[in-house]
């Protein structure tokens, strides 16, 4: 038996409807809904909390807001903030922790000012600095272990 013309353009081709359902058309804001969440809400909030304790920092130097700073600004405001960055009880932040609140911060000016402060060589001095005080705060956990 065979199919005419009318009725084989009425039957679904198996082939085109896996084409269709393979490759979604996403609306500008779907797309931009997906750029936003790419990150887990944990991350995300962490992000937040190290972002306000560089802005406490930045407001207690009186200096400004971190988004008015420009990109040659930011190396040494960096500098100093990994030099004093404690905790609320005045204890330094263990290692992780402050490895933690650079990426956060790192992670921010990357999507906010395309500006990446791990690999740009203007923070040079200002990464010293941080592996300098992550030495410190190592030898520090290993003598009260």
């Amino acid at each position: 038996m065979t199919l005419d013309t009318d009725m084989a353009s009425s039957v679904p081709d198996a082939n085109f409807t896996i084409k269709m359902l393979r490759f979604a058309t996403l609306s500008d804001e779907q797309q931009q809904e997906l750029l936003e969440n790419r990150q887990s809400k944990i991350t995300r909030d962490q992000t937040k909390s190290h972002l306000k304790i560089l802005n406490e920092y930045l407001n207690q130097k009186n200096i400004g807001k971190l988004d008015d700073l420009s990109d040659d600004e930011l190396p040494d405001i960096l500098f100093g903030f990994y030099t004093s960055v404690r905790r609320e009880d005045g204890e330094m932040y263990k290692l992780q922790s402050l490895k933690c609140i650079r990426a956060s911060i790192n992670r921010y000016t990357k999507e906010k000012h395309n500006l990446d402060i791990i690999a740009d060589t203007r923070f040079i001095k200002a990464n010293e600095m941080f592996h300098a005080v992550t030495v410190q705060t190592n030898l520090k956990q290993d003598t009260s272990v």
